[in-house]
């Protein structure tokens, strides 16, 4: 499992966030990275005044389980890569 965590007030330009679309670019191509970064920048702007937290799961055509979720100030966006096996 990958994991790359944000804190929302450094949106982007920070090394965590460069470091995140390079991974994503590099492992699932432009549609899949695209689809994050927009998901993401939404989470960055969601107003959490009466939210705990708020969690976005998408899979992928190869089975990769990417999830983002926001709590308070903090987005984590985790890659899990599930084997073929398991999805048999």
């Amino acid at each position: 499992m990958t994991r790359f965590t944000q804190d929302v007030h450094k949106r982007v330009n920070s090394d965590e966030h460069q470091q995140m679309i390079d991974y994503l670019s590099s492992e699932f191509g432009e549609e899949v990275s695209r689809t994050v970064l927009l998901l993401n920048a939404r989470l960055m702007t969601t107003s959490m005044s009466d939210l705990k937290s708020v969690v976005i799961n998408v899979t992928t055509k190869d089975n990769a389980q990417l999830t983002l979720k926001r709590e308070g100030s903090q987005i984590e966006v985790k890659v899990n890569h599930i084997s073929p096996e398991v999805c048999a």
